[in-house]
């Protein structure tokens, strides 16, 4: 049975895993099209994580923190996927070049939560808020 303090610990490392590889996420595409091995590599590590965010607001909704049908989670967990995908490179457009910090990563968190908020039970909004506040404290930290 899957704790939100796995969910927590899941975006944490995601976006702690985006900020040690910032510089190479605000170049993928770029460094993708140089190399066809790692093109295939990235692509296996993409499916790979789709069913894990999958599978992870499967549990969730069966810990009955969240609610919705399989379709409904599918397509959640593919849009989680997506922001913690292109947060960096989102960032950087709005940035001009500027550099990328650590709040500025956790703002992409709270954007995975605005869109989980609906789905979160009414039993566990009481939980959502208490993340949200976490995060945000998070995204105002200076370095």
């Amino acid at each position: 049975r899957l704790s939100l303090e796995h969910l927590t610990q899941y975006l944490d490392a995601s976006f702690e895993l985006m900020w040690r590889f910032r510089f190479m996420y605000a170049n993928l595409l770029e460094l993708l099209a140089r190399d066809a091995e790692l093109e295939q590599k990235y692509q296996a590590l993409q499916l790979e994580l789709a069913n894990w965010s999958r599978d992870i607001l499967f549990q969730l909704r069966e810990s009955r923190f969240l609610s919705g049908d399989d379709a409904t989670m599918a397509e959640l967990a593919d849009s989680v996927k997506f922001i913690i995908g292109a947060w960096i490179g989102y960032q950087s457009a709005q940035l001009k070049g500027g550099e990328i910090t650590k709040p500025r990563l956790y703002q992409g968190v709270l954007k995975i939560l605005f869109t989980l908020r609906p789905y979160f039970t009414e039993e566990s909004q009481n939980i959502y808020q208490g993340l949200h506040q976490h995060y945000v404290k998070c995204a105002e930290r200076s370095e």
